[in-house]
C-alpha cells in the first residue's frame, strides 16, 4: 500500500490538491471537536480519509487508515469513527459522500471490514451537472464553472469518478438524442431556403451525394485502368499473380 504522502504528490502533480479541493463548505465554522478522540487523531484521520478518497474514489479500512498513520492512531479508534455521527458529519462537512453501511466481522461487531459509500450523488454535483449540461446556454468551460460554484480542478477531479462520469456521459447522450430531430429541422429548413452550405450538407446526410463515394469509385476506374496496362505488358504469369496480390492488400487498406 503506497503510504500517505505518496498518494498526495501524486494528486498534487496532476493538479488536485485534495485538502483545497475538498476544504470546509462553511469555512468560517470551527471544526467539530469529537469528544473521546484526541485532537490531533481526529485530523489526522480526516486529512488521510480525504487524500485517499480523492485518489480512489472510496473510503479507506479501518486497517489501512492504521497503515496510513504509521500505526500511531490505534486500530480500535480507526474502526469505532465510523460509527460516530459526529465524526462522519465532519467528513460530510469537507463536501465528501455519505458512508451508506459498513459491513462488520461476524464473530466481532467492532471491527469494520468495508464501508459502503451512498450511490447518491451530492446536492453540489448535482447542481454542477445541471450547469455543464444546459445546452441553452452558450457559455465557456470557466463560466460555467464559476456559475457551479466549483473549481476547474474540482470538475477534473469529479470526472475521474466513475459514477459521477457516467452520470455526465448519460445526460450528454440524452441530450443529443433529444437534440438530434431539431437539428434536422434546422438543417432541412436552411437547405429550404436555398443556403447552399445546408442544401450540400443536407445531400450529404441524406446519401443522395457522398463526395467519399465518388472519389472512391474514380481511384477503382484509375486502378482497372493501371491492372488492365500490367496484364498486357506482363506475360510472366508468377509475376501477375504477384502484382495482383499486392494490389488486392493496397484496395483493402484503402477501404476501396
Amino acid at each position: 500500500m503506497k503510504e500517505l504522502k505518496q498518494i498526495e504528490s501524486g494528486l498534487m502533480a496532476q493538479g488536485v490538491n485534495p485538502l483545497l479541493l475538498y476544504k470546509p463548505i462553511n469555512p468560517t465554522k470551527p471544526t467539530k471537536v469529537i469528544p473521546g478522540i484526541l485532537k490531533e487523531h481526529q485530523a489526522f484521520l480526516v486529512e488521510a480519509i480525504i487524500i485517499h478518497y480523492a485518489e480512489y474514489h472510496n473510503y479507506p479500512t479501518p486497517r489501512e487508515l492504521h497503515e496510513y498513520s504509521k500505526k500511531t492512531v490505534p486500530l480500535a479508534l480507526c474502526h469505532r469513527v465510523w460509527k460516530v455521527q459526529p465524526f462522519l458529519e465532519v467528513l460530510y462537512s469537507r463536501g465528501l459522500p455519505a458512508v451508506e453501511s459498513l459491513t462488520v466481522r461476524r464473530e466481532d461487531p467492532h471491527v469494520v471490514t468495508s464501508i459502503q459509500l451512498s450511490e447518491a450523488l451530492e446536492p453540489r454535483q448535482l447542481l454542477a451537472l445541471s450547469v455543464m449540461t444546459d445546452t441553452t446556454q452558450r457559455l465557456t468551460l470557466e463560466t460555467r464553472l464559476r456559475r457551479a460554484g466549483i473549481s476547474k480542478s474540482e470538475w477534473q477531479n469529479w470526472m475521474r469518478n466513475k459514477k459521477f462520469r457516467a452520470k455526465f456521459e448519460n445526460i450528454a447522450r440524452e441530450t443529443f438524442i433529444r437534440s438530434q430531430s431539431m437539428i434536422d429541422l434546422q438543417l432541412a429548413s436552411g437547405a429550404l431556403e436555398g443556403k447552399l452550405d445546408f442544401i450540400k450538407y443536407y445531400n450529404e446526410v441524406s446519401g443522395r451525394h457522398d463526395p467519399n463515394k465518388q472519389a472512391k469509385v474514380e481511384v477503382r476506374a484509375v486502378l482497372a485502368a493501371v491492372v488492365e496496362i500490367i496484364t498486357r505488358n506482363v506475360t510472366d504469369p508468377e509475376t501477375l499473380n504477384r502484382i495482383s496480390s499486392e494490389m488486392q492488400l493496397q484496395l483493402q487498406a484503402l477501404d476501396l
